[in-house]
């Protein structure tokens, strides 16, 4: 027993050891992944998101962005911004599951099923930088503006507004407001009797913390499913999330997102 203890504290001081080293690699930027700080650039752009982009829409990337803003900075937009983003442009592991690439592909068929996904999840602007969807965009310059353009470390990114973008912010039916907070969403309904649609995706490990209050899942088109509530005369509805017993469903094509 006495063996045992040794050889497991002995494998923890190695290992806060090596992890401050592993620390101070990284902080001095000598890493395999070297530090970069953000660049004029992307803290312009950023800038220009928050006085552009609607406080209650949100921006999406079309395809990938992979490294072509500040090297992955695009990851912290949200932060920098405080705006809602969507997007699909992690790992393309495990192979063959994940599809890489935004919105669902069923989606990327036509014009029109851009435009409904947009209604769907309130998105009032996407960005790209591949050629194809440059293409796409520019080929519709009835339904979609080219507003921006910003070039860092990688090929120009083109952003372009919907002209006739979706209504109501986070609520794709009813009237209230809509608050995120860290595992979070919090509702404030206008008629706390009346029904509400959240434009955010279904998953079954959300549940309702307000007494009185339920959640459901809205067939919003397109295999799209969004979280339903009936607030149950509360002027304020918590919905929480709890780790799922078993992997979450795939998307209607199949592939996990990340």
């Amino acid at each position: 027993r006495r063996i045992g203890l040794a050889a497991a504290q002995g494998v923890v001081l190695a290992a806060l050891i090596g992890g401050l080293r592993v620390a101070g690699v990284h902080a001095a930027g000598t890493g395999g992944f070297p530090v970069r700080t953000v660049s004029p650039a992307v803290l312009d752009f950023a800038g220009w998101i928050r006085e552009n982009v609607p406080e209650d829409g949100r921006l999406a990337f079309m395809g990938t962005m992979e490294n072509h803003l500040g090297g992955g900075t695009v990851a912290c937009l949200p932060l920098m911004t405080g705006r809602e983003m969507m997007g699909d442009d992690y790992y393309t592991f495990p192979r063959g599951m994940t599809e890489h690439g935004f919105p669902p592909v069923h989606f990327r068929a036509s014009t029109e099923r851009v435009v409904e996904f947009s209604r769907i999840y309130g998105i009032t602007h996407w960005a790209a930088w591949h050629p194809r969807y440059i293409r796409f965009f520019e080929e519709e310059k009835e339904l979609f503006e080219h507003v921006r353009s910003v070039q860092d470390r990688g090929p120009e990114i083109r952003v372009y507004a919907l002209r006739d973008p979706p209504r109501g912010g986070r609520l794709l039916e009813g009237e209230g407001t809509v608050e995120v907070r860290e595992n979070r969403i919090v509702v404030h309904p206008r008629d706390p009797r009346a029904p509400l649609v959240l434009r955010y995706r279904w998953r079954r490990n959300l549940r309702s913390l307000t007494p009185g209050a339920s959640i459901a899942p809205y067939d919003a088109g397109g295999g799209e499913r969004l979280v339903a509530v009936d607030p149950g005369g509360n002027a304020v509805v918590e919905i929480g999330c709890r780790l799922p017993l078993r992997p979450l469903d795939p998307d209607p094509g199949g592939w996990l997102h990340h």
